[in-house]
């Protein structure tokens, strides 16, 4: 369904399977393990968490360089769906005082094994004791939810001070190479599809009243992640009209994490010149990036 007013799309019914979700961060054997490996290569982080740097989104990186411009060493941030902790990793790199929330319980206790302030709970239970955040990042979170506008409410209402700097997959991205979308854009993952519009109408209508959005600049260290042999397979597969989990790879079939990197150092020298032919067609990176002030 397409709203004519501000043009977000969105699956009739909205279903959220927040089991799921948990088992998708679980050490489980299975393919919803197998499909989220953060589990198993954030335990394979180096001290310094230099590849965290690789792992994050290039929306990820335009968020570290507007909030890079805005905070101070020590300075509290949040990180609403921190997933497996790439961006918290990146943030304690700048200087920062990172905390998550999560609704995986498996990826929060690694989170926490690695020094990081962690918790499963709600943005409004948020913990007594914990620093105030001078910001709050929400990345690729609000097109699982059934009721986004909610999400977004509690971050403004709980955090009113704080700039709010989210992500959201973009409709220009260049995995979708100007044709159909990926399985992983449809339901039950992507319960909704966001357009720079109905993003912005959607922060100010909870209460911000400072919004911009853009498409960040498609880059070669995304590319060297998704690769073209993998956009080209899961295209295939859709047109076949194959399931999301034919997609997904055998449990145990993820390489170590020092391995995966060695593969993304060429892919990346590989995925440059792409990434500028994306870029010079008007593809956009994977994301599509959301800022938002009182």
């Amino acid at each position: 369904m397409e709203c004519g007013r501000c043009s977000l799309q969105y699956t009739d019914p909205l279903h959220y399977d927040e089991a799921a979700y948990r088992r998708a961060y679980s050490t489980d054997a299975g393919s919803e393990a197998a499909y989220v490996p953060s589990v198993q290569w954030a335990r394979e982080l180096s001290a310094g968490g230099e590849e965290a740097e690789w792992l994050i989104s290039a929306a990820q990186r335009r968020a570290l360089a507007i909030l890079e411009g805005e905070l101070g060493p020590g300075a509290p941030v949040l990180d609403v769906g921190c997933g497996t902790g790439w961006f918290l990793v990146c943030g304690r790199r700048r200087g920062w005082e990172m905390s998550g929330l999560d609704v995986g319980e498996s990826n929060v206790a690694v989170l926490r094994e690695k020094g990081f302030r962690c918790a499963t709970a709600e943005v409004g239970a948020y913990p007594a004791g914990w620093p105030e955040p001078r910001a709050v990042t929400l990345f690729e979170v609000l097109e699982h939810l059934p009721d986004p506008l909610a999400l977004l409410g509690a971050v403004r209402e709980r955090f009113p001070e704080a700039p709010l700097v989210l992500s959201v997959p973009s409709p220009r991205r260049w995995t979708r190479l100007g044709g159909e979308r990926d399985l992983a854009d449809w339901p039950p993952n992507h319960l909704t599809r966001w357009t720079r519009e109905s993003l912005e109408r959607a922060l100010r209508q909870v209460g911000y009243r400072d919004v911009w959005t853009e498409y960040p600049a498609a880059d070669g260290r995304e590319f060297a992640q998704v690769g073209l042999r993998g956009i080209l397979r899961t295209r295939w597969e859709g047109r076949r009209g194959g399931e999301a989990a034919a997609l997904l790879p055998e449990a145990g079939a993820l390489p170590p994490l020092g391995e995966a990197m060695g593969r993304w150092r060429w892919k990346r020298r590989v995925g440059e010149p792409l990434a500028w032919a994306f870029r010079a067609v008007g593809w956009s990176a994977i994301s599509m990036l959301g800022v938002a002030r009182r």
